[in-house]
């Protein structure tokens, strides 16, 4: 029984606490190219991706963007002048690096 107990404890504990926080900042370089990029998450495979932002890179081509989410997800970037898609990523940790020739 005290086992039982302490069982049910340690669940109410660990389920008390907040989700985890998935938030996460896609950063890189795509060379010569300054035109917008597009950013979508992938839902499921029968639903359209849903439009998360728009981004404009620097006359570097440098960009960065940052979204706040409470889950994992799959993401791809989308160059807005050719339609080309060019980096698939999940959101599994803090900082995305995408640099691109």
């Amino acid at each position: 029984m005290k086992l039982i107990t302490f069982l049910c404890a340690i669940n109410l504990l660990t389920a008390c606490q907040g989700k985890p926080n998935n938030d996460f900042t896609v950063k890189g370089t795509v060379k010569n190219y300054t035109e917008s990029i597009s950013l979508y998450q992938f839902k499921t495979f029968k639903e359209q991706p849903k439009f998360i932002a728009k981004i404009q890179p620097s006359s570097k081509g440098d960009f960065s963007y940052s979204l706040k989410t409470k889950e994992e997800g799959v993401y791809f970037l989308l160059a807005e002048e050719n339609k080309n898609y060019f980096a698939f990523f999940v959101n599994d940790t803090s900082i995305i690096s995408i640099n691109v020739d």
